[in-house]
């Protein structure tokens, strides 16, 4: 089963390139997937080695992982490739991801998947909406499900992830005012579900902070929303930030991520999860 929330330690994973400027996607490979380990949500050492690396050939890399533990305990990456996703698995959360070349999803990029009591449920960008999937564990596919998050008139809502605390699901997301706005424009947003299915729509939905690409974990009674937020070059957003809430989703203090001897300009898509070491 997957290992508790609230015990061990936060592991993020992240897309790092040398960009620092346009679509990260388009820097020159290669284009890799990497992880940092934290105490406290904040203050990070980058793990050795790689966890995950592919180019396709075709000057757009991958970005954006996506990282969730499965039933009988190892873990399932999804990474974006535009409106595609690249499915890869590893027994050890810590471990080099091994790539499923079968797989095949282009219905919506930037993944976001939690594992609802035995259901991995994704979320991804789909159109200007945020569409949901149910991963068939006998076929090792996604089924598309239908609408979680419909975009407000004008805008789009994208980049989702979830979490759970109690009885209530909580999905953040960012917003983008308008199609192929930077990511300084973008705002993150708080949504909630209680079977993870029906979700609050964006009109009633709370706005956290300034920011793009949000990657969520509960941790330790706290929640860490991970995201790209921190103006470094004009236009976008490349180093990374944390809004961190005390109480439930009901106020946010941000704070800075550092990563130990780590250069951060170029490090964007956090995806954070909770691993007990000792477990692995």
């Amino acid at each position: 089963m997957p290992a508790p929330e609230n015990a061990g330690v936060v592991r993020l994973y992240y897309y790092g390139s040398m960009v620092t400027g346009g679509d990260p996607a388009s820097a020159s490979g290669p284009h890799n997937i990497y992880s940092a380990t934290s105490n406290d949500g904040i203050n990070f050492t980058e793990d050795p080695g790689v966890r995950f690396s592919y180019d396709s050939g075709a000057g757009f890399g991958i970005t954006d992982p996506d990282v969730v533990q499965m039933n009988e305990g190892s873990w399932l990456m999804f990474i974006s490739m535009g409106t595609s996703i690249i499915k890869a698995t590893s027994p050890d959360s810590l471990g080099t991801f091994t790539r499923d070349s079968a797989f095949q999803w282009n219905q919506g990029g930037v993944p976001g998947s939690y594992n609802f009591d035995g259901t991995i449920r994704t979320f991804v960008n789909h159109g200007r909406d945020i569409g949901a999937a149910v991963y068939d564990t006998a076929s090792g596919s996604l089924q598309y499900s239908g609408i979680a998050i419909s975009a407000p008139a004008v805008g789009s809502v994208e980049s989702p992830s979830v979490i759970k605390i109690g009885n209530t699901y909580y999905m953040f997301y960012h917003y983008s005012p308008y199609v192929g706005a930077m990511p300084s424009t973008h705002k993150i947003y708080m949504a909630t579900s209680l079977d993870g299915i029906t979700w609050s729509q964006h009109d009633a939905n709370r706005y956290i902070c300034d920011g793009s690409v949000p990657g969520a974990v509960y941790y330790n009674g706290a929640i860490y929303v991970y995201h790209c937020g921190l103006l470094m070059v004009p236009g976008e957003r490349a180093d990374l930030g944390v809004a961190v809430s005390l109480d439930n989703g009901v106020t946010f203090t941000e704070y800075r991520i550092l990563i130990k001897n780590k250069v951060m300009t170029g490090v964007v898509d956090p995806a954070a999860i909770v691993v007990d070491q000792k477990l692995e």
